[in-house]
């Protein structure tokens, strides 16, 4: 919840956003970081590509870092 804080991105309760977070991490596991990013962008209207990003990415580091050393998690050479 601070990390979304400090990049400015806003959540109705932080009970929704700590569980769309988990939810980020399942999707992550399932489908990779950037499909996951692309349903985020595409389900909360308000979010930028660049928002959608940044809450996987900080979704990921809170509740599954394991899935950020993963080589499907990689685009671009940068781990998202």
């Amino acid at each position: 919840i601070l990390t979304l804080d400090s990049y400015g991105i806003t959540y109705t309760s932080p009970e929704y956003a700590i569980a769309q977070g988990r939810s980020a991490c399942t999707s992550t596991a399932t489908y990779g970081v950037m499909p996951t990013v692309q349903a985020v962008y595409l389900r909360v209207p308000s979010f930028s590509q660049m928002d959608a990003a940044y809450f996987v990415g900080a979704s990921i580091g809170a509740y599954c870092p394991w899935l950020s050393n993963t080589p499907q998690q990689q685009s671009g050479g940068r781990t998202v």
